[in-house]
C-alpha cells in the first residue's frame, strides 16, 4: 500500500507536469498553424481592398493586372489556411475553431464581392466594409487564442491584439484616402466613415499601449516619435479640421495614402516585433516544465525504489509471521477442530484449556501479534462452542429415553388392558342375563359390549 499510494502521487504529478508541457507543444502547434496563417490572411485581405478602391478609383489595365495578382495571393492564401488549420484541429479550443471555419467561408465567397468590384456595383466605401468585415472575423480569431498558460503573457498578448485592430484601420483609412484622393474630394458618408475610424484608431492603440510593460512599450514609443507616425497624426487631424464633404481636397491631399501606406508598414514591423518578443518569453517556461518534468521524475523514481527496498525487506518478516499464523490456522480447521468433533461424537470427554494452546508466539509486529491472540481467542469459543454442543446433545438423549422408557411402560400396560378386554369378551350375554347358547335369537337382546 505505501508503495502504491507514493506511485499514485509520483504519476498524479508528473501527469501535471507533463500536461504543462503537452500545453506548450499545442500552443506552439496552433500558433504555426493557425495564428500565423490567419495573419497572413489579414494582410493579404488588407492589399486586396487597398488594390480594389485603387482599381474603382482609376480602372487602369495595369491595376487590373495587379488587383487579378493579388487575388491569386489572397486565394492561396485561403488555401494555406484550410490545410493548417486541419492539422491543428484537436489542439484548437472549439470558439476559436468555429472563427476560423467562418473566416475560411467567407475568404471562399469573395468572388462574389469580387465581382461587384468588377462590375463597379459598390461604392469605395462599400468595399472598404465589405473586406472590413472579413477582416473582422480574422481578429476574432486572436480574440479567442491562449498563447500562454503565463497571465502576464496572457495580458501582452491581448494588449498586442488591440494594436493589430489598430493597424487594421489605419489600413482601413489608408484605402479611403486613396479613393478620395482619386476623385479629388470625399463624400458625406466618407468622411464620417473617417472620422470614426479616426476614435477608434486612437482609443484601441492607446489601450493596448497602455496594457504593455516597460519592454515592449519601449518600441512603441520609439515608433510614436517617428516622422511617419506623427505625419499620419497630422493627417487624421487634417482631414477632420480641413475637409469638407464635396469640396476639393486640400494640396497636401495628394502625401496622404503614402503616408498611411507608411504607417501600416511601419505597425506590422514593430507589431511583429514584439509579438516574437512575447513569445520569446514562453521559452523559459517551456524550460522550466522540462526541468520539472525531469526533478519530478527522479526523485519520484528514488523515492518508489528506497519505499520498495524497505518495503519488501518489512514484507519478509511480516510473511514469515504471518505464514507460521496460516499454518496454527489450517492445522486447527483442517485437523484438531474435525478430530475434536469426532471425539465428541463418540462421547470422550475433552478438556478445553488443555485443547486451546496459544497459535502464535510473541511477535515484533504488534499487529501480527494481536491478530495471534485473537486467532487464539477464536479456537478457544470455537472449542467451547463445541464442546457444549456435545453436552447440549447428550441431554436431549436423556430425555428423549426417558420419554421413551415412559412410553414403553404406558404401551404395555395398555397392551394388558387388551388382553383383558379380549379374554372378557369371548362369551357374549343378552341384556336379560341368559346366555346366547340357551336362548333362541330372536329372544335375545343386545349383546353387551365392552
Amino acid at each position: 500500500m505505501p508503495v502504491t499510494a507514493l506511485v499514485v502521487i509520483w504519476g498524479f504529478a508528473a501527469t501535471l507536469t507533463i500536461e504543462q508541457g503537452q500545453q506548450l507543444l499545442r500552443i506552439q502547434k496552433v500558433y504555426d498553424n493557425i495564428v500565423y496563417p490567419v495573419s497572413e490572411a489579414i494582410n493579404e485581405l488588407q492589399s486586396e481592398r487597398f488594390v480594389s478602391v485603387s482599381y474603382l478609383a482609376w480602372r487602369t489595365s495595369a491595376l487590373r493586372t495587379d488587383l487579378q495578382v493579388q487575388r491569386r495571393k489572397t486565394d492561396a492564401t485561403a488555401v494555406l489556411l484550410t490545410r493548417l488549420s486541419e492539422q491543428a484541429r484537436d489542439e484548437t479550443p472549439s470558439a476559436m475553431w468555429d472563427r476560423v471555419q467562418d473566416l475560411i467561408r467567407q475568404m471562399d465567397r469573395l468572388d462574389v464581392l469580387r465581382g461587384q468590384v468588377d462590375d463597379q456595383r459598390l461604392t469605395r466605401l462599400d468595399v472598404i466594409e465589405e473586406y472590413s468585415a472579413v477582416v473582422e472575423t480574422a481578429h476574432q480569431v486572436y480574440d479567442r487564442l491562449m498563447i500562454s498558460p503565463d497571465i502576464d503573457i496572457i495580458e501582452q498578448t491581448k494588449a498586442l491584439i488591440l494594436i493589430t485592430r489598430s493597424r487594421e484601420l489605419v489600413s482601413q483609412q489608408s484605402a479611403l484616402v486613396l479613393g478620395a484622393q482619386a476623385s479629388g474630394r470625399m463624400t458625406q458618408d466618407e468622411r464620417d466613415a473617417f472620422s470614426g475610424m479616426v476614435g477608434k484608431r486612437r482609443l484601441l492603440y492607446q489601450l493596448g499601449t497602455s496594457q504593455l510593460d516597460a519592454g515592449l512599450l519601449k518600441q512603441y514609443g520609439t515608433l510614436n516619435s517617428t516622422p511617419v507616425y506623427t505625419s499620419f497624426v497630422s493627417l487624421e487631424d487634417d482631414v477632420i479640421a480641413r475637409v469638407r464633404p464635396g469640396q476639393p481636397l486640400p494640396p497636401e491631399a495628394i502625401a496622404w495614402p503614402t503616408t498611411a501606406q507608411a504607417l501600416t508598414r511601419q505597425l506590422t514591423e514593430t507589431t511583429n516585433a514584439a509579438a516574437d518578443a512575447t513569445a520569446a518569453r514562453a521559452v523559459p517556461l517551456a524550460q522550466g516544465v522540462l526541468w520539472n518534468i525531469g526533478i519530478v521524475g527522479a526523485l519520484g523514481l528514488a523515492a518508489v525504489l528506497a519505499t520498495a527496498f524497505i518495503s519488501f525487506r518489512f514484507a519478509r518478516t511480516v510473511t514469515g509471521e504471518l505464514s507460521t499464523l496460516h499454518r496454527a490456522a489450517a492445522d486447527l480447521a483442517g485437523r484438531r477442530l474435525p478430530d475434536l468433533v469426532r471425539r465428541l461424537r463418540r462421547g470422550e470427554d475433552v478438556d478445553v484449556a488443555a485443547e486451546t494452546p496459544p497459535m502464535a508466539q510473541a511477535s515484533d509486529t504488534v499487529e501480527i501479534e494481536n491478530v495471534g491472540r485473537a486467532f487464539t481467542s477464536v479456537q478457544h469459543t470455537a472449542i467451547e462452542a463445541a464442546v457444549g454442543q456435545a453436552e447440549l446433545r447428550k441431554g436431549v438423549n436423556k430425555v428423549f429415553l426417558n420419554l421413551a422408557r415412559r412410553s414403553q411402560s404406558l404401551l404395555q400396560r395398555q397392551l394388558g388392558m387388551l388382553d383383558g378386554l379380549e379374554k372378557e369378551i369371548t362369551t357374549p350375554t343378552c341384556w336379560n342375563g341368559c346366555s346366547a347358547s340357551t336362548t333362541s335369537p330372536p329372544a335375545c337382546a343386545v349383546t353387551r359390549r365392552a
